[in-house]
């Protein structure tokens, strides 16, 4: 059947996905060190 697959790769969608990724991994990590920066160190190792 041919073996022949084109794979065409623009730079825009290395880049989107190059920014994507680095936006959902900050976006996953802002609201948890928030909620944590909120935690008195003594409470928090009260519980440990």
């Amino acid at each position: 059947f041919g073996g022949h697959l084109p794979i065409v790769i623009d730079s825009f969608q290395i880049l989107l996905v190059v920014v994507l990724a680095i936006a959902l991994s900050l976006a996953a990590t802002v609201y948890p060190s928030y909620r944590a920066s909120s935690v008195k160190p003594a409470e928090a190792l009260r519980y440990e």
